[in-house]
């Protein structure tokens, strides 16, 4: 607004000066690269008001630097004057400039501190990559010794035979050709090449199989039968939002298995095995809940966005396991905190399940839930051994999820899942 004011002031000089000195600065124009036209249409377009005066004002300050140059109608004390001006209302601006800055900074100070976080969806990071190049290949047997289940994933999307870049199993009933991404993956979409010159026909139909058992069979299934076209040298299967660490290729038939390049697409990220039932902002999410995590760009620990008996937070072990304990943390802060908050979970129960949903609680030989004791402090790790206690020594389950029962100022913490082996 400061700026604006004052150009607004500037453009009576300004139009002073092209009153003055029209006839020669036309002359000029005349001379120049620049058509006349241009100068008396932005003359005429400062003559219309407010709207328009910023603008032209901008407009007629360069024209009449070009103008100025060697040779110029204008002379050495006209531009000397102008060039005083011109610097005159550099150094104006510059001030109200500066001015509106501090006040913007004010203004921004004042504005955080009436903000109230509130959750917001953690984000995804990379691109679409290919997950599956150079990663372990496997497959139900080999046609011969150099049709190996890796030429599949070597980057060699080459469909003929005797480019040596296709997988082949022997014709059996049901082959199956798989690949090991190293860890659990979210899957978009899965790329299939088949054999181009000779057996098309041979791939249809086929089935993909996403999950984290090395048993194809076993995995979910990618949408039900997929045809690729004879005609096409390859097909792309959307998977949306599939998860699994393992992606095979099956034919439901006995038949020669052939695939040239199999690529699997995600954005990279593998997702976090923690979940919760909230979280308190985007610093303290659910995959901050790691019993090592330490606070640096985001918090150091998961906290619950409210406190009650509602709140739980669970871990995904990827498969079933022998689970035997149970160790947890407080909220970690960084030395460099000024006020750090003790905030610690005191006691909890846990309950546990092979399938998501179906948990049931830790009980003692009374069938009472138990509650374990937590933490007395933020830093110090407190072990639960399922030993000490008259339930089972050992819980066969995959998810297993933390209740806590008590709590120490807020819901907060780190953990980690003891497992046999």
């Amino acid at each position: 607004m400061l700026v604006l004011t004052f150009l607004l002031h500037l453009s009576p000089l300004i139009w002073t000066s092209v009153r003055e000195h029209g006839s020669s600065i036309y002359r000029r124009t005349v001379e120049s690269v620049f058509r006349p036209e241009w100068f008396v249409h932005y003359v005429s377009r400062f003559r219309m008001g407010h709207k328009n005066r910023i603008q032209n004002t901008l407009l007629l300050v360069v024209h009449l630097l070009l103008l100025g140059r060697e040779g110029s109608a204008l002379t050495v004390q006209q531009a000397a004057e102008l060039k005083t001006t011109l610097e005159d209302v550099k150094a104006k601006c510059d001030a109200a400039r500066a001015r509106v800055i501090q006040t913007s900074l004010a203004l921004n100070t004042a504005a955080q501190a009436e903000i109230v976080q509130t959750p917001v969806p953690i984000p995804t990071g990379q691109p679409d990559v290919n997950l599956a190049q150079g990663k372990p290949a496997f497959q139900s047997s080999n046609f011969v010794p150099s049709t190996v289940a890796g030429l599949a994933v070597d980057g060699n999307t080459n469909g003929r035979w005797n480019a040596r870049s296709c997988a082949c199993t022997t014709s059996q009933p049901t082959p199956e050709w798989w690949v090991d991404l190293g860890q659990t993956y979210i899957i978009n979409r899965v790329v299939i090449y088949n054999r181009w010159d000779c057996c098309r026909e041979r791939l249809n139909p086929f089935n993909i199989h996403i999950g984290d058992s090395e048993q194809v069979t076993s995995n979910p299934k990618c949408g039900g039968d997929h045809r690729i076209a004879l005609t096409e040298p390859s097909m792309s299967v959307s998977c949306p939002a599939m998860t699994g660490r393992y992606v095979g290729v099956r034919l439901p038939r006995t038949v020669h298995l052939t695939i040239c390049e199999v690529q699997v697409f995600s954005n990279g990220e593998a997702p976090s095995p923690w979940s919760a039932s909230s979280y308190h902002d985007s610093h303290l999410t659910p995959d901050r809940a790691d019993i090592n995590t330490r606070e640096g760009d985001s918090g150091g620990a998961w906290a619950a966005v409210t406190n009650n008996l509602h709140q739980w937070l669970m871990r995904d072990l990827g498969e079933v396991k022998a689970v035997t304990g149970i160790i947890t943390k407080g909220r970690d802060y960084s030395p460099d905190s000024i006020q750090p908050h003790n905030q610690f979970v005191t006691s909890y129960a846990i309950s546990y399940g092979i399938e998501n949903g179906d948990e049931q609680f830790y009980t003692d030989e009374n069938d009472q839930t138990v509650v374990f004791t937590g933490n007395s402090d933020r830093d110090t790790a407190v072990r639960n051994d399922f030993r000490d206690y008259s339930g089972p020594d050992v819980l066969m389950a995959r998810f297993v999820k933390i209740h806590p029962r008590t709590w120490n100022h807020w819901i907060c913490m780190r953990a980690e899942i003891v497992t046999s082996g």
